[in-house]
């Protein structure tokens, strides 16, 4: 799709995959939780920084993307594909052994949000605005299957009583 044509139609598809992400989400937290991920502080802080990029990466994408800004759509998958902060503050060991650390789970679900990521950055490249909601659907959630899964403390909202 061309930049034009694709200016309007993002934001309610954008409104739309957010609302419906958000309410599978929901029923389908309860039950399949693991445990809070335990880390040392240092990893803690450093997941933290970058759970704070991710969130702001996805905020600029949910500007970027109805606008049809396709360099800003690619820088943003870009960083997402390459991790924010973990990369830069940990030395190669620190990264072997965060990862060591980290639930089979969780670094899968990194996998598939990587992965999405990727996916968005070719079909910007490309300029294909339903591929880049797509993948920005599967970014979304991926982010609430490991707040369902691994964070409930954090959003209690995904835990059911």
């Amino acid at each position: 799709m061309k930049r034009g044509a694709a200016a309007g139609i993002p934001v309610i598809v954008l409104v739309t995959v957010l609302a419906v992400s958000g309410a599978a989400a929901g029923n389908d937290a309860g039950g399949s939780s693991e445990p809070e991920l335990v880390l040392s502080q240092r990893f803690q802080r450093v997941i933290a920084a970058e759970m704070n990029a991710v969130q702001k990466g996805m905020l600029d994408l949910a500007s970027s993307i109805p606008a049809g800004r396709w360099g800003d759509i690619i820088t943003t998958g870009r960083g997402m594909i390459n991790g924010y902060i973990m990369k830069k503050k940990l030395s190669e060991a620190e990264q072997a052994e965060l990862k060591r650390s980290l639930p089979a789970g969780y670094r899968g679900l990194d996998g598939e949000f990587r992965d999405a990521a990727l996916n968005m950055v070719r079909a910007a490249e490309a300029l294909d605005m339903k591929a880049v909601n797509h993948s920005f659907y599967q970014l979304g959630e991926t982010c609430i299957a490991c707040h369902a899964r691994y964070a409930q403390k954090r959003f209690p909202g995904f835990h059911q009583k």
